[in-house]
């Protein structure tokens, strides 16, 4: 590999930018939690987001990690509530798939109230 590969080869999260930035792992990237911004994993840089945007805003050592407890519990509180929208709906489009599946498989007309109830009953 070439040298250049190599330095992107080793561009992971690191666990510590959590505890010490306020950073989070989203995909291939870093997310602030403070204010949701996305950086490269990179120490360097998730350092510098943290220094030129956030570093004034903390009087002691204190204050930023419970600042930074609290960004990241938001942020994770919010992802999560996000992602059960998104599992809610696929689940109705997904029932919804099943039920004219079984519609189209039977040849029945869907105006048919009592074979849809069924059919509803049976698959979600």
């Amino acid at each position: 590999m070439t040298q250049k590969r190599q330095k992107l080869d080793i561009r992971s999260f690191q666990d510590f930018w959590t505890n010490e930035y306020g950073f989070i792992q989203q995909k291939d990237r870093a997310v602030c939690a403070l204010c949701c911004e996305t950086v490269v994993c990179c120490t360097s840089s998730v350092q510098r987001h943290y220094q030129t945007k956030h570093q004034s805003m903390f009087k002691n050592s204190e204050e930023k990690s419970e600042a930074i407890k609290r960004a990241v519990s938001g942020y994770k509180k919010q992802t999560s509530i996000f992602s059960q929208v998104i599992g809610t709906k696929y689940k109705a489009t997904e029932c919804s798939y099943k039920i004219a599946q079984c519609v189209a498989s039977k040849a029945r007309p869907f105006a048919d109230g009592e074979f849809v109830k069924e059919t509803f009953f049976e698959q979600c």
